[in-house]
């Protein structure tokens, strides 16, 4: 019977460590992820509708003011949720090493908008800062993404 109790612990200890590797293994891929990566990704977790997944991509400072029971609707979430079809320029615009954005387009049947998802290094992880998706009249004079 004690060999039964050590052999359970021993597999619990055995369980305890693989799942503590995998989640360091995970946590550094998506420390690893580029800009242009995250801000995919987030965008493609809002379409499926994984909004805590795409919750915790956010920076720290973003989801300080802006609640989880608000997120739905914040940050152009229902219009990205919306979208036939969504599309990004090849690369992003860094504006130093821990700031940059990436430009999209969002696309239903009726109309076209104009998407900037902007990201902040945070602890050599890049997270999204803010998410601004302008209407069929885009702001006039320079994008505040380039790269349109």
């Amino acid at each position: 019977m004690p060999s039964l109790v050590v052999r359970g612990l021993w597999y619990l200890a055995l369980a305890l460590a693989v799942g503590a590797f995998l989640f360091q293994l995970l946590r550094g891929s998506v420390g690893a992820m580029e800009v242009g990566q995250v801000a995919r990704a987030y965008v493609a977790l809002v379409r499926q509708g994984k909004l805590d997944a795409a919750y915790a991509m956010l920076s720290t400072a973003t989801q300080h003011s802006v609640p989880r029971r608000s997120f739905e609707a914040a940050l152009g979430n229902l219009d990205i949720h919306r979208a036939g079809s969504v599309s990004f320029s090849r690369r992003p615009d860094r504006h130093d090493a821990d700031h940059a954005c990436l430009a999209g387009t969002l696309s239903t049947d009726t109309k076209v908008q104009h998407l900037d998802v902007f990201l902040q290094n945070e602890s050599r992880a890049w997270r999204v800062v803010s998410v601004r998706v302008y209407g069929a009249d885009a702001p006039p004079g320079p994008w505040p993404c380039g790269g349109r």
